[in-house]
């Protein structure tokens, strides 16, 4: 594994969806995408590309669904 010389983990996927995966437990395993965005969005400056690339990659690892706009955290 290359390590990487930044040591900021702040714009990081990983470190971004552990918030995210925390602002949906919080409130109850089910969020809304825009209620999500703004809870992240007061303790980060993340852009919405940067919020919609860290779902993408929860999705993928399958830490959370989606069903209509609501996401929700898998078990």
């Amino acid at each position: 594994m290359i390590v990487n010389k930044d040591i900021s983990p702040t714009r990081k996927i990983y470190y971004l969806g552990a918030i995210v995966l925390e602002v949906i437990a919080d409130n109850g395993n089910s969020a809304d995408f825009f209620f999500t965005y703004d809870e992240v969005k007061k303790s980060e400056n993340i852009s919405m590309n940067l919020f919609t690339l860290t779902l993408d990659w929860l999705f993928i690892v399958g830490a959370i669904t989606s069903n209509e706009g609501s996401i929700s955290r898998c078990s």
